[in-house]
């Protein structure tokens, strides 16, 4: 993605949530109900906002599509380039995400949240749209926050998650649990000599992701869907 077209669509989201909250205060909504409403605590963040000492450059991307969606307005107004869909495999095409059939769904999740998170007991935190087909394949879509699988997934883009009657084939991208880190997007091989999970990022960066070992008699549920497709930004 470049960069420059990131940060104009980044600084046009913020515009239009600092335009909506303003909104919002002018109606008589307290900014702590504005910051419950977009999912912090107290009115400091409101605060901040409105006082300028939080920018576009404070907040990730993913959390402005977050605020976007909360706050009623169109995140495809907000992002940086027309998105595509693909099956998660090498040389898969891409595919428009948004074309005359396509589907709105839910996305559930953000990969990388804390451990005690469950996405039975989410809630939506954005909308994107996607063919029927692709649709169809999925049981949840989750947001992935973070780098550990460029490019294959970039930071912000949304992948497909299949959660049932799904088999599992090592050396694919899945829905993990892992311990301390709690819900992640990996690629997860086994090491049937070594009775073994490999969990992989796809960053060729392995200082910053080293791959991470998990005797798979102890994590036999640490799998907890298989990724059916990618939607991100071009």
């Amino acid at each position: 993605m470049n960069s420059s077209i990131y940060e104009e669509s980044a600084q046009k989201a913020w515009d239009a949530i600092i335009t909506k909250v303003k909104e919002l205060e002018a109606s008589g909504m307290k900014r702590a109900e504005i910051s419950r409403l977009l999912g912090h605590t107290g009115r400091s963040a409101v605060t901040n906002w409105l006082n300028e000492s939080t920018t576009s450059r404070n907040a990730s991307f993913p959390d402005m599509l977050r605020y976007l969606d909360a706050l009623g307005l169109d995140i495809q107004n907000y992002l940086p380039g027309p998105a595509t869909i693909r099956r998660p495999f090498p040389n898969s095409p891409l595919e428009p995400a948004d074309s005359g059939d396509s589907v709105e769904i839910n996305v559930y999740a953000l990969a990388g949240a804390g451990p005690g998170f469950e996405l039975e007991e989410s809630e939506a935190i954005a909308t994107i749209r996607v063919p029927p087909d692709y649709a169809m394949r999925c049981d949840c879509a989750v947001m992935v926050k973070g780098d550990s699988m460029a490019w294959t997934i970039k930071n912000g883009g949304v992948v497909g998650v299949m959660r049932k009657n799904f088999d599992f084939i090592s050396g694919e991208v899945y829905a993990v649990r892992l311990p301390y880190e709690g819900l992640s997007i990996k690629r997860v091989i086994v090491d049937a000599s070594a009775g073994e999970y490999i969990i992989r990022s796809d960053n060729p960066d392995k200082e910053k992701y080293p791959d991470r070992r998990l005797p798979i008699t102890e994590y036999e549920d640490i799998i907890m869907g298989r990724v059916v497709w990618v939607w991100q930004m071009v």
